[in-house]
């Protein structure tokens, strides 16, 4: 329950960022095979810590479609690869990438944007950011947060630097730990 709700509210917030831009281009159309990036999530719920540790690879790319692959090791423990292709001739949209369902009950408000410098594990990101409030599920049992995300157009893959989710009973944080080309 919990991973669902940290799932829609993240690739909701996620895609649109870009979806809700025009002037955003698909930011899988630099990817070059090989390419990876990996972040460090801490989710707490209910005074209970996770750690996730995600990395995303390049596998294929072509003129039509660039298809990644995300690993991830929650507490320490590793989970089923997930494969995902992503169409270039259309807008990225991360939420049906991820194939989480339908998310008509979500709702997505723009409360702020702008520009920052992010140093992380020595490097420095100028990125981009948005704060959201989202809201989610069914009415009676819907859930808000407050987001705000980073991006970099110099990160591989999607540009994500870093992410804050808040809500009632879950905070995630998640950071940029490394990026490279195999």
């Amino acid at each position: 329950m919990v991973r669902r709700m940290l799932a829609s509210i993240a690739l909701a917030t996620l895609a649109s960022t870009w979806l809700s831009a025009a002037d955003h281009e698909n930011p899988f159309k630099k990817a070059e095979k090989g390419q990876w990036v990996s972040y460090r999530l801490s989710i707490v719920a209910m005074k209970d810590e996770q750690i996730v540790q995600v990395t995303h690879r390049v596998t294929s790319v072509n003129d039509k479609s660039v298809t990644f692959e995300t690993n991830s090791l929650v507490n320490g423990q590793k989970t089923p690869a997930q494969v995902n292709t992503i169409d270039l001739s259309k807008p990225y949209d991360r939420l049906s990438a991820a194939n989480f369902g339908d998310a008509k009950d979500t709702k997505v408000e723009v409360k702020d944007s702008g520009k920052e410098s992010l140093e992380i594990a020595g490097k420095k990101y100028d990125c981009e950011w948005a704060r959201y409030a989202v809201s989610l599920g069914p009415a009676g049992k819907r859930t808000t947060a407050d987001v705000k995300i980073w991006f970099c157009k110099d990160v591989p893959l999607h540009g994500l630097v870093k992410m804050d989710i808040a809500s009632e009973s879950l905070k995630i944080k998640m950071e940029i730990e490394k990026i490279g080309k195999d």
